[in-house]
């Protein structure tokens, strides 16, 4: 997998997040588990994620930059019997895409 993949609950904290996560996001071996997605994304990033998981509807081909980098950022609400459960975040190289 070439994509950061992250996922959050319903109550907006982190739940899982993949090794390319933590490389992309330089926090290789820092527990983020639980916390908040601010606290991982900032305010500005973060009211997307929210905004997402609240409508209940995708969020997708955001560009952000994160240690020079840019990326792709997709968000994909997480829905269980008309609930939201949760997103699904997902941070794609723009270099990587435009390679292939």
């Amino acid at each position: 997998v070439t994509d950061a993949i992250i996922s959050l609950n319903e109550e907006g904290r982190i739940t899982t997040m993949n090794k390319r996560a933590e490389n992309i996001l330089d926090k290789a071996g820092i527990t983020y588990q639980g916390q908040p997605v601010e606290r991982l994304f900032g305010e500005e990033k973060s009211k997307l994620i929210w905004e997402a998981m609240e409508k209940g509807r995708s969020n997708n081909g955001i560009t952000v930059d994160i240690q020079e980098k840019t990326y792709a950022m997709n968000i994909v609400p997480i829905r269980v019997d008309g609930k939201n459960k949760g997103v699904i975040v997902t941070l794609s190289s723009v270099y990587e895409l435009q390679k292939m």
